[in-house]
């Protein structure tokens, strides 16, 4: 799917735009990349993995009425994307236990970043705003941030059953059934700027 918006928020005391000019979702479905075409036979273990996509454009400013016609996409507005791309998938292990792994691929790209630094003589935050990452039209020094994340889990179901002779208020109870649950979950989290 594809969807976009814009949007303009303007305060007409002190003429400030707050704009979003374009804020792009793209998403595509899950899919199976390793399923076959004509399966024949019991499904693989690999016919399990599935992926998706998901990506994000945005531009935003927020600046004076009068300067909106003047800014530079590149210099005063907020530009930023983002991919994420989950991969998972689902497999059964000796009849009875169910194993969940997952890795999650997540990309950040800006085109501009603010450096912080402390000034000893006027006592003060001194902010920075550099916007010179992208030396040409093709983006070659856009600021990346790289997520990876992966986690694997198992889940198990026992069913049990007990006969009984209780009886309660006339009638008997003779059967009970019993569910035993068992999970466990293990993660991990890379983070690298680039």
């Amino acid at each position: 799917s594809l969807n976009t918006t814009a949007s303009l928020s303007q305060n007409m005391r002190d003429t400030t735009i707050d704009m979003t000019l374009p804020d792009l979702n793209i998403d595509f479905a899950r899919i199976y990349p390793f399923k076959r075409e004509h399966a024949a036979g019991k499904e693989r273990w690999y016919e399990k993995i599935s992926l998706s996509y998901g990506g994000q454009i945005s531009n935003s400013i927020r600046t004076k009425e009068d300067k909106l016609l003047h800014s530079n996409l590149v210099k005063d507005w907020r530009n930023g994307i983002q991919h994420s791309i989950p991969i998972d998938a689902n497999f059964t292990l000796f009849n009875y236990i169910n194993v969940n792994p997952n890795i999650n691929i997540t990309d950040r790209m800006y085109f501009s970043k603010v450096e912080r630094s402390w000034d000893e003589i006027a006592q003060k935050e001194v902010r920075d705003t550099i916007t010179d990452l992208i030396t040409s039209m093709t983006g070659e020094q856009a600021l990346a941030l790289r997520r990876q994340s992966m986690a694997s889990g198992f889940q198990t179901e026992r069913y049990s059953e007990t006969r009984s002779t209780v009886s309660a208020m006339s009638s008997s109870l003779r059967l009970i059934f019993h569910t035993l649950q068992t999970s466990a979950r293990r993660a991990m989290d890379i983070t690298r700027l680039t």
